[in-house]
C-alpha cells in the first residue's frame, strides 16, 4: 500500500492499478479517479500532440494505447486535459499520467513531478 511517506508518478497501463474504479473494480484505491482504460483506441491509435498541463504549461505528450480519467474524486485535482478528457491529475503525493512525457525532450513533466509532487 502506498503510505504518506512514499511518493508515485504512474503512466500509462501502470496507472490504472493505482485509480479507485476502473468498469466497477477497486483495485489499490489510493487515488480517488475513475479511468477508461485504452480510451483512445488500439496501438493504431497512438498520436502525439502539444497540451497545457497547470503549474507547467504546454508540454509535448504522446499518448500510446493510453487511458483517460473520467472522474476525479474530491481530493484528487486534474491538472491537464486533452480533446475534453482528464490526462493528468494529482493528489497529495501522487501523479498520474496517460501520456508518456520520457519519450519527448521536454523535462518539464518530470521537473514538476520532483518540485511539486516530491517535496
Amino acid at each position: 500500500m502506498i503510505s504518506n511517506v512514499q511518493i508515485v508518478w504512474k503512466s500509462l497501463r501502470n496507472a490504472l492499478n493505482f485509480r479507485s474504479i476502473l468498469y466497477e473494480h477497486v483495485y489499490f484505491g489510493t487515488l480517488p479517479v475513475t479511468v477508461r482504460r485504452n480510451a483512445y483506441g488500439r496501438q493504431l491509435g497512438s498520436f502525439h500532440t502539444d497540451a497545457e498541463v497547470k503549474g507547467i504549461g504546454e508540454v509535448p505528450m504522446t499518448f500510446i494505447r493510453a487511458p483517460y480519467i473520467t472522474e476525479c474524486g474530491p481530493k484528487a485535482r486534474a491538472i491537464a486535459t486533452c480533446n475534453g478528457n482528464i490526462i493528468a491529475a494529482v493528489q497529495d503525493n501522487q501523479m498520474v499520467t496517460s501520456f508518456h512525457p520520457e519519450l519527448n525532450d521536454s523535462l518539464l513533466v518530470h521537473k514538476y513531478f520532483v518540485e511539486e509532487i516530491c517535496k
